[in-house]
């Protein structure tokens, strides 16, 4: 069961509510615009620290509104790339021009809708996108274990939390996330106490008898 209720708008609200570099105290909230450059840059992470190839498969879960799939189908058309939210509020306001798959991946039913969607019989890597500190330690095992079912290898991408130096609001390095606050110095200062939060050191630790890479600061562990 995911901490927060990611059906409603509030919740996406707390998601996106990051300042705006260009007026002083004001906030961007949904913005295309803004954080569309952000997913071009974090697609180019992923394709030269994960070494994806082209003719590769990949399901990005946790997409939201689809805008890294949209930059791999820009970017690197050659790379199949399917985008899995199962956000109501997402399904109902998105504004992008690829599918956004409603499956949760919990049988080979839902398993074979996806590899439909693909065009390939195999895949190559699961992505989450901050997903891990939407639950608890309990469902990230058992959804890491499903994983490991059918998924030839998987990244988990994941915001760190206040402890950690992390580059997130105004920075290229990694997306704004959950209303996270940084300081001049990089360092979070405030983050939403609903959430999973952890060090790297905690997430190495939940995930050290899996074969699964990290991703932080768009630093692969």
């Amino acid at each position: 069961m995911p901490l927060l209720d990611w059906n409603l708008k509030s919740t996406w609200d707390l998601l996106y509510n990051v300042p705006d570099p260009n007026k002083s105290k004001a906030r961007l909230g949904y913005d295309k615009a803004y954080f569309k450059p952000l997913a071009t840059g974090q697609v180019k992470t992923y394709v030269d620290l994960l070494k994806i190839k082209d003719g590769q498969s990949i399901v990005i879960l946790g997409g939201a509104y689809g805008w890294t799939v949209e930059a791999f189908n820009e970017d690197y058309p050659n790379i199949k790339v399917v985008n899995i939210d199962n956000s109501t509020h997402i399904h109902s306001t998105k504004e992008v021009t690829t599918t956004i798959l409603n499956e949760d991946m919990d049988s080979a039913g839902s398993i074979d809708i996806v590899k439909a969607e693909l065009g390939k019989s195999t895949i190559d890597w699961v992505i989450t996108e901050d997903v891990l500190p939407c639950m608890s330690d309990a469902d990230i095992i058992t959804l890491l274990n499903r994983l490991d079912t059918f998924a030839l290898n998987v990244c988990h991408k994941i915001t760190a939390r206040a402890s950690d130096p992390i580059h997130v609001a105004l920075s290229d390095d990694d997306y704004p996330a959950y209303g996270i606050e940084v300081s001049a110095g990089g360092f979070a200062t405030s983050h939403d106490a609903g959430l999973n939060w952890k060090t790297l050191p905690e997430w190495v630790q939940l995930l050290n008898s899996f074969n699964h890479k990290i991703l932080i600061k768009n630093r692969l562990r």
